[in-house]
């Protein structure tokens, strides 16, 4: 059974061109979808999202 490609699938392997690439990639699309204001709003989210979670995962292993 085949899984959908991820784009962060596999990210590790990559080089820090290739990873610094995807990111141009990835950020100019994000700004095509929602603009610089919906741009900043998702990366803002996107911090926070990543904030609580290593906050969880710290509490798990305390």
């Amino acid at each position: 059974m085949n899984r959908p490609h991820h784009p962060l699938l596999g990210l590790k392997q990559r080089s820090p061109e290739m990873v610094a690439e995807e990111t141009r990639r990835v950020k100019a699309k994000l700004i095509r979808m929602y603009g610089w204001d919906g741009y900043q709003r998702v990366i803002r989210r996107m911090e926070s999202d990543l904030a609580r979670l290593e906050r969880e995962t710290r509490g798990r292993e305390n």
